[in-house]
């Protein structure tokens, strides 16, 4: 368990471990490759608190794709998950040739040009960060790039803006939930909406139960075990709850509101061409403009909308 006052120093550590280590400096994009854990949000808070971006790396990609997300976000440096290391080492010549500084989540390494970030954080200080750091952030920098998941061809990176973490992280609020509430955070903290669910409980001040990985069978048991009164979901998660074998104490929980949300987009990551795609202008009239999502609904006789599927870029 970490109180926010944990979250404020680990954060605080993880800045000056940055900036120590020499690599980082205001404004650079650090990619973060790494599943569900604590630590990644230290590292995202860190580096909010130096007003650099993160380039929030899908865990699962690998190889060519690996090296692509990490060129398109234009990343000067890669901190990766300990069990992640055999999927940078695979990347590893390129890394070097790109002179990308790569930091290790573990105690030690002894991997040649691989450095232990663990290490560095345990040694900094965690005294607050000079706000003189990021001076230089606006509402329209950037505080994170999320990636498509690669359907149409590489995946891409879309602009995460100050304006829209603070929407969306206030998306909580208007839906009703309150401090005495606890949220139930499953998905992936490199999809926004896993992301942002954080960052919609920081503006609440409200306990965050994050799991490692979504699990279907063990989503009740987590949420009696945590006294979850919310959760956040996309479509696919209800479908797969609805799915799983009723049990006789599936009604026992104390559940009362379900949260959702749309992807926030601004536009891609160095790629004017691709971002000009995903607009329709003049669709109904001269001059107006639309954000091609993607998807493909369908319409009922009482005006109730479906999701059908996916025609373009799925954001994770």
């Amino acid at each position: 368990m970490f109180t926010y006052r944990d979250a404020d120093v680990l954060s605080n550590r993880a800045a000056r471990a940055f900036l120590q280590a020499g690599c980082v400096k205001e404004g650079d994009t650090v990619a973060l490759f790494l599943g569900n854990q604590p630590m990644f949000l230290w590292l995202w808070l860190g580096l909010l608190k130096i007003g650099c971006p993160g380039a929030l790396l899908n865990s699962n990609i690998r190889s060519k794709s690996l090296l692509h997300c990490l060129n398109c976000s234009g990343a000067t440096t890669l901190v990766a998950a300990e069990d992640l290391l055999d999927a940078v080492k695979e990347v590893l010549p390129h890394l070097h040739e790109q002179q990308i500084t790569i930091f290790i989540l573990a105690d030690r390494c002894e991997t040649a040009g691989v450095e232990s970030f663990i290490d560095k954080m345990n040694q900094a200080s965690s005294e607050p960060i000079p706000k003189e750091l990021r001076s230089h952030v606006t509402m329209q920098s950037p505080a994170a790039y999320i990636y498509t998941s690669g359907t149409t061809g590489f995946p891409k990176a879309a602009v995460v803006t100050y304006t829209r973490v603070w929407n969306l992280s206030l998306l909580l609020a208007t839906t009703g939930v309150n401090s005495k509430d606890v949220i139930y955070d499953t998905l992936p903290l490199y999809h926004s909406t896993g992301l942002l669910v954080f960052t919609g409980a920081v503006e609440r001040g409200i306990p965050v139960v994050l799991r490692s990985k979504f699990s279907a069978s063990q989503f009740w048991d987590d949420c009696r075990k945590y006294n979850v009164t919310v959760i956040q979901y996309i479509g696919e998660i209800m479908r797969y709850l609805c799915n799983t074998p009723q049990k006789l104490s599936d009604k026992n929980h104390k559940v009362r509101l379900a949260v959702g949300n749309g992807t926030p987009f601004t536009g891609y990551v160095r790629d004017m061409k691709q971002t000009e795609k995903k607009k329709l202008h003049n669709v109904f009239k001269k001059g107006d403009l639309y954000f091609n999502t993607g998807d493909l609904l369908r319409i009922d006789e009482d005006n109730f909308m479906y999701f059908h599927d996916r025609v373009g870029d799925t954001f994770r």
